[in-house]
């Protein structure tokens, strides 16, 4: 059998297949249910960016007031939603990590995860991730001698799960509770500014991937 015959007897692709071949290389189009998702995402991430951003001055405010002699649990009593927002911050970002565990080696999780961040969302998270551990022990074991106020058989006392410390005066019972703030508020900061640095840098991953894909 000659040359000719041999390429002749070969099966010629058809025309669907190399349209399909073709259409591997090509960029994928962007439908419009695609931007419409994309676009949703896109709000839905800024929306719970700037909660982070409101929980972050909101619990800085409250954290700064314990030192200028103010009570939040009297003066503004659903301070505790600040406690309860950081859950509206977290989810979020606990699914983007796991995304970049997925993906990339874990060993360099953190700096994938915040490649995209200012420096000084890094340099405030830092120092409020050390300011939180100092705060968290100060306030809980010297400040308010390793115990939470409350009222007790019509007392107003510092009790360890119900052993009582000592029984407070109305004005310590008042300084004991913005301690109690203090403490959590401390962490309320370090949750919210992580959490605005993470999604920071994952709009920013979005937003350099959504121009390269339209050059």
């Amino acid at each position: 059998m000659d040359a000719h015959s041999g390429s002749a007897s070969q099966q010629e692709p058809s025309a669907d297949s190399l349209r399909r071949y073709a259409d591997c290389g090509a960029p994928r189009r962007a439908t419009p249910g695609r931007k419409l998702n994309a676009a949703r995402k896109k709000k839905t991430m800024r929306v719970i960016f700037f909660v982070a951003v409101f929980g972050l001055i909101a619990s800085a405010v409250v954290h700064l007031s314990t030192f200028l002699g103010i009570n939040p649990q009297r003066v503004f009593p659903p301070v505790w939603v600040l406690h309860a927002l950081i859950f509206v911050v977290w989810i979020p970002v606990v699914f983007s990590c796991r995304k970049i565990v997925k993906k990339e080696n874990r060993k360099d999780f953190w700096k994938i995860a915040t490649r995209n961040a200012p420096r000084w969302m890094k340099f405030l998270s830092v120092a409020l991730f050390v300011y939180a551990f100092f705060n968290f022990f100060f306030t809980g074991f010297v400040l308010s001698e390793g115990g939470v106020p409350s009222e007790l058989d019509g007392r107003k006392v510092i009790h360890n799960h119900g052993k009582v410390i000592r029984e407070l005066s109305d004005e310590e019972y008042e300084m004991h509770q913005a301690y109690t703030v203090r403490g959590f508020s401390g962490h309320w900061m370090i949750f919210y500014a992580v959490g605005m640095m993470v999604l920071y840098s994952k709009m920013k991953e979005d937003s350099n991937e959504a121009v390269e894909a339209a050059s």
